[in-house]
């Protein structure tokens, strides 16, 4: 590659111009903070879950080999405020894990309601697991406490009370502090393959009773209803993604309110106006009050084949209304955006495992921000350094107090994974010192010309150019 010199004049002139760009610059900047891996395969990152400054991370494929190609699983508890090597500590397997139990597909580490902030539950999940009579792909989920000495202990494993060969239970698990719901979309009691969905109470001290099982009110034939699921209060939105009640294959999302009698009724069925076949509607799901978040990971856009499209509702009266759609910021074939969404506050956090940066598809997470017209504007794309082709970066995302994790569960052949910590700073600081000095300006001099995600893309246009060291020199000084 040939030496790019910036000529000094530029940067003088960056600096002297740069308050007139601050008025468009984005709110904040993340940057990369830690790489998370236990170096030994297994998927690593397949889901991920933070709370505080603990992350628990999925590896559902650990101990795979060729005589065993799916592995038992496991998951890595660590913590995001260690320094030196971030590498997880401890290694979570199941109490009665077997070979095909996929254990860790899913993971949610959390705080129940009525808990200390240090006190985490964990839930983590084992979709192919045979049932208590033997049944074949049965599914279960684990739950853990902490401990005296931050680690997480086993207390207990659900199944639901109507377990069945082929159910899949905990495919998609979500939790509010309350509420507990969790998916079996290969469920064949209506259906084959229509899914279903189990919701559970959670009292004071994490005692999980109450059990109900969701059905849509139609079933299909491989429907997977409960693929996704998101719960709110007094709601749950249930994912079917491949809903043919519409169009073969386009999905749907199935919303549930709580009655007065706490049981929970459907209310609803959404899916935007311009659904199509095989557009997945309901690949993953958000919600939040009268808001819900849902995307189409197999959606064509334009020319382009599984490129994938977010769509957001808002409940307006009695009806749900769709507001704003959500393209990738790149598009090409095989995007699959919207292949994971999570949702805090005002932050919304898309992921891509197909996205293709600069010529090589890594996969990549854009983040979002809902501004005061309730409109999600665009705010920073990630990706993470030494992603390969087919890392799969942003297959699973998950976002606390401003900090994102983001899973690329094929990093490498060599390693098998890996989730990576992205730190919330001001919109200068490059390095994640919470400062814009020279060496933020020197970073985007040492990218200039760069095409595709960078860092150094301050303004988002995927070209590091006199525009971005502009928006560097106006974010001088120590972050607000």
């Amino acid at each position: 590659m040939a030496e790019t010199r910036i000529p000094l004049a530029l940067i003088l002139l960056a600096f002297t111009s740069a308050s007139a760009h601050a008025n468009w610059m984005p709110n904040s900047h993340w940057v990369e903070a830690k790489k998370i891996t236990d170096n030994s395969g297994g998927h690593t990152g397949r889901s991920v879950s933070v709370s505080g400054t603990a992350v628990l991370v999925g590896a559902p494929y650990r101990g795979a080999d060729p005589f065993n190609p799916l592995g038992t699983g496991s998951a890595w508890l660590g913590t995001l405020s260690d320094t030196g090597l971030p590498i997880l500590g401890t290694e979570i397997t199941g109490p009665d894990s077997e070979e095909g139990d996929l254990f860790g597909l899913q993971v949610l580490l959390t705080t129940l309601d009525g808990s200390d902030e240090s006190f985490k539950t964990g839930f983590i999940t084992a979709p192919r697991r045979t049932g208590e009579a033997g049944e074949l792909l049965a599914g279960a989920v684990y739950r853990y406490q902490s401990d005296a000495h931050g680690g997480l202990v086993h207390q207990s494993t659900l199944v639901p009370s109507s377990q069945s060969s082929n159910q899949m239970f905990g495919t998609s698990i979500t939790c509010d502090g309350q509420t507990l719901a969790v998916g079996a979309p290969r469920d064949m009691t209506n259906a084959l393959t229509g899914g279903c969905v189990y919701v559970y109470a959670i009292e004071e001290g994490g005692t999980i009773v109450g059990e109900q099982r969701l059905d849509p009110r139609y079933s299909y034939q491989e429907q997977f209803f409960g693929f996704s699921v998101a719960v709110d209060g007094d709601r749950i939105a249930v994912g079917a993604f491949a809903d043919s009640h519409i169009q073969p294959y386009a999905g749907a999302v199935y919303i549930y309110e709580r009655d007065a009698d706490s049981m929970w009724q459907q209310v609803d069925v959404i899916a935007p106006d311009e659904l199509a076949g095989f557009d997945f509607f309901g690949t993953a799901v958000a919600l939040h009050d009268d808001t819900l978040i849902a995307t189409s990971n197999n959606r064509s856009v334009g020319n382009y084949a599984n490129v994938g499209r977010a769509y957001v509702f808002q409940k307006i009266g009695d009806d749900w209304m769709q507001t704003q759609t959500i393209d990738p910021p790149l598009i090409s074939n095989n995007v699959y955006w919207g292949a994971s969404i999570c949702w805090e506050d005002d932050l919304l956090v898309i992921g891509a495992n197909g996205m293709v940066d600069d010529g090589v598809r890594t996969g990549a997470a854009s983040v979002l921000r809902q501004e005061t017209n309730e409109v999600f504007a665009f705010q920073q794309t990630l990706v993470a350094d030494g992603l390969g082709v087919g890392a799969a970066f942003g297959i699973a995302t998950d976002i606390e107090d401003g900090r994102i994790i983001v899973g690329a569960p094929e990093l490498t052949l060599e390693s098998g994974g890996a989730a990576f910590s992205f730190d919330e700073t001001c919109i200068g600081d490059l390095d994640g010192d919470h400062r814009a000095t020279i060496q933020d300006v020197m970073v985007v001099v040492s990218q200039w010309d760069d095409n595709g995600i960078s860092t150094a893309d301050l303004n988002q246009d995927f070209t590091v150019d006199v525009s971005d060291l502009m928006i560097a020199a106006a974010s001088w000084g120590v972050c607000p």
